[in-house]
């Protein structure tokens, strides 16, 4: 998954770069008066900020749509986590409740008492 967000953060910067040297280069090889030059140059830098700005709201619109993602995936897991270990626990307590070995582990402590009292001999 990031693989694919630096991948596709790499293409969209390598192509803002390419349109930028390639609008620079076109500009600056065309026959023009200084004047014209710098209008094209003016022109190209407007439309080169719309696109940047463009694309800067869609990748927003991206990153929102990937947060809810990630929030929603991160909800559902939690909840089927939680629904597990209560169904585990529910799965435990019923074992043991149906175990033969439930009145073992019940048994009344034994008294403190070590040494047989006298009456008892």
């Amino acid at each position: 998954m990031s693989d694919d967000r630096i991948e596709s953060k790499d293409f969209f910067l390598g192509a803002l770069i390419g349109g930028v040297i390639g609008a620079t280069a076109a500009l600056l090889l065309a026959p023009k008066s200084g004047k014209e030059l710098r209008g094209d140059i003016s022109q190209q830098y407007s439309v080169l900020k719309e696109k940047q700005d463009e694309l800067q709201q869609r990748l927003l619109g991206k990153q929102q749509e990937f947060e809810q993602e990630l929030q929603e995936t991160a909800e559902e897991f939690k909840t089927k986590i939680k629904d597990e270990a209560e169904e585990l626990i529910n799965r435990i307590c019923e074992e043991y409740e149906n175990s033969p070995f439930k009145e073992v582990t019940e048994a009344p402590a034994p008294s403190t008492s070590v040494k047989p009292s006298i009456e008892e001999k």
